[in-house]
């Protein structure tokens, strides 16, 4: 679901493993679009986090993720593009 502009939570069941998930939308990400007559390429910043016993709130949850997509975005290696790529 939709939390800001440009920002959205994804929950998921317990079986599902987080660093699939990751590849997934990494690999998603790899495919250019294009719009009218400019081709897009699209970039993402993932965070995640399990839900444990000890978890008071869901904000706590969603806190730890915010905190590892800040992390991931950190270390993530920037897109190197030239004057007729452009990047979203």
């Amino acid at each position: 679901f939709r939390v800001g502009g440009d920002e959205f939570n994804l929950i998921v069941a317990a079986k599902f493993d987080e660093e699939s998930i990751r590849r997934g939308l990494d690999d998603l990400c790899k495919l250019p679009f294009q719009l009218d007559d400019v081709l897009y390429n699209l970039t993402i910043s993932c965070g995640y986090a399990k839900r444990y016993p000890s978890d008071e709130t869901v904000e706590q949850v969603i806190r730890r993720a915010d905190d590892d997509m800040y992390r991931m975005k950190a270390i993530k290696k920037r897109p190197m593009t030239d004057a007729s790529s452009n990047t979203i």
